[in-house]
């Protein structure tokens, strides 16, 4: 059903915006004492979508009556290879949300329901914050998001979607702790020295080349090293407070609910609440 169809978009769009959340490159790696560098992993940008069970289910019945020819295929295809009919159907589900994104860029948008026109607010508002924090902080990838918008909407959307993975985590911070955001802000900027070093490294023609190259990146790599420091520094003192925080929650629950324990306030909260709804039925009717 339409409805469901609609759940799915939203879901991705909530799965996108979390990502954009995150450090640009968080990678897989366990996160213990020993790896100062565990935010340094591979990036994983085409991470497959869970498809559940219900997600299947709610995604043919909004083909079957959207586009039934595509239903009947993938029906057919998920009898032979359930592998290959989960891929085309992620891939359906894909054209269909980068379909509303181009939309929101620009184009004209469909005739939504209510819950269409919230989500589409929602991701317009989101949009908007995010190039006013980036022409704010970086106006050279504002002004080039900018031009591409007007130029080529498809890859505005791949653009903007890389933008929010990689100043996402910086874009957050700032609200709550400003001193975290300027510390993840340099560190992004040495990790993009570290890895135009690696680069030339790399394509470097002579062995004293690659030496002298080696050393600028061993400078970097410390000054990364002094920066993860500090970040890891300023999330445990976050952590701490929100352990205060939650201690005088406990507190507070506790001493509630010990209160309610009591007969006599419970005989009186009872009593008030039956008068509460005998007063509510005895009101006027005016439907």
């Amino acid at each position: 059903m339409k409805t469901g169809w609609k759940v799915i978009l939203v879901s991705l769009a909530a799965a996108i915006m979390l990502l954009a959340a995150q450090s640009p490159c968080r990678g897989a790696e366990k996160d213990d004492a020993n790896n100062v560098w565990v935010e340094d992993g591979p990036a994983e940008p085409n991470r497959p979508l869970e498809l559940t069970d219900e997600k299947v289910v709610q995604s043919m019945e909004w083909l079957e009556e959207n586009n039934p020819q595509q239903a009947q295929k993938l029906t057919q295809l998920r009898k032979d290879d359930p592998e290959k009919f989960k891929q085309e159907l992620r891939e359906t589900i894909r054209e269909q949300f980068g379909k509303k994104i181009r939309e929101h860029a620009g184009q004209k948008p469909p005739r939504e329901s209510q819950m269409g026109q919230e989500k589409g607010m929602w991701m317009r508002e989101r949009e908007a914050d995010h190039l006013k924090w980036l022409e704010k902080n970086y106006p050279d990838d504002a002004r080039k998001l900018g031009e591409l918008k007007k130029k080529n909407p498809e890859l505005y959307f791949k653009q903007l979607m890389h933008s929010m993975r990689s100043y996402g985590k910086i874009e957050e911070a700032e609200k709550d702790n400003p001193q975290l955001a300027e510390v993840l802000k340099s560190d992004l900027q040495l990790r993009k020295e570290q890895d135009k070093l690696l680069g030339k490294i790399k394509d470097a023609a002579t062995e004293k080349e690659k030496k002298q190259l080696s050393g600028e990146l061993e400078k970097v790599v410390s000054s990364r090293f002094d920066f993860v420091v500090k970040r890891k520094q300023i999330e445990y003192e976050m952590l701490l407070k929100r352990l205060e925080k939650l201690k005088e929650d406990v507190k507070k629950s506790e001493s509630t609910v010990e209160k309610w324990k009591d007969q006599k306030f419970k005989k009186d909260a009872v009593k008030s609440r039956v008068g509460e709804l005998l007063s509510q039925s005895e009101k006027f009717q005016w439907d």
